[in-house]
């Protein structure tokens, strides 16, 4: 298996992991399974004869929203067969993502550095790997290429961890807990301000 990535503007996309399945949807060896693009987007894979679906999850610091070969998501992909012997290459444009921003800071207004950000999805079953950011040392933080379905909005919660602090869901109020988190409309290519998220300092045990 191999092939071309292409971004939103139909310029070759480097930093895109690209992952096999079987018809099972089994990974097999990292290794053979799974590799990213180059600087010209392109892509090689040396995996058995067999039925394969291929995923696209591009590099948390770029503004695409993974996708898979085909039409659908996942399991509602159709494999594509491939025979002993043969070679496939495929050619695959990634859609622009939403993008979230904010700043962290703790309970005395201060900012927080070094927080792990994750943005989840509010959907019960979602098969998309997870964006994930680093607040700096002003405690701002982007997450990027979130993905939608059919390019539509989504609703997501920012998740929060960092060492010093139990792990919580950023909001105004933050919480605890996922069902009571805030959460954002986020639509395809655009930019949203959260603004300025307050960090819960929890219980200390000592």
């Amino acid at each position: 298996l191999s092939g071309v990535v292409y971004d939103a503007d139909g310029q070759p996309a480097a930093e895109v992991w690209v992952v096999a399945y079987d018809s099972q949807m089994v990974t097999g060896d990292e290794e053979d399974w799974l590799t990213e693009t180059d600087a010209e987007g392109r892509w090689s894979l040396e995996v058995p004869a067999g039925r394969y679906r291929v995923r696209y999850i591009p590099y948390h610091s770029l503004n695409l929203a993974e996708d898979w070969q085909g039409d659908g998501l996942a399991c509602d992909t159709e494999p594509l067969p491939l025979g002993a012997e043969q070679a496939v290459d495929l050619a695959w444009s990634l859609e622009e993502g939403g993008e979230l921003a904010g700043v962290v800071v703790d309970s005395l207004g201060d900012p927080v550095p070094g927080v792990t950000l994750t943005a989840e999805t509010t959907l019960v079953r979602t098969t998309t790997y997870p964006r994930q950011a680093l607040s700096g040392a002003d405690g701002s933080f982007l997450l990027s290429g979130i993905p939608m379905e059919a390019g539509e909005s989504g609703t997501w919660r920012v998740e929060a961890h960092h060492e010093e602090w139990p792990v919580q869901f950023l909001g105004d109020p933050s919480s605890y807990i996922p069902i009571t988190a805030q959460s954002w409309q986020v639509e395809p290519g655009t930019l949203g301000d959260l603004g300025t998220l307050g960090l819960l300092d929890g219980i200390r045990i000592t």
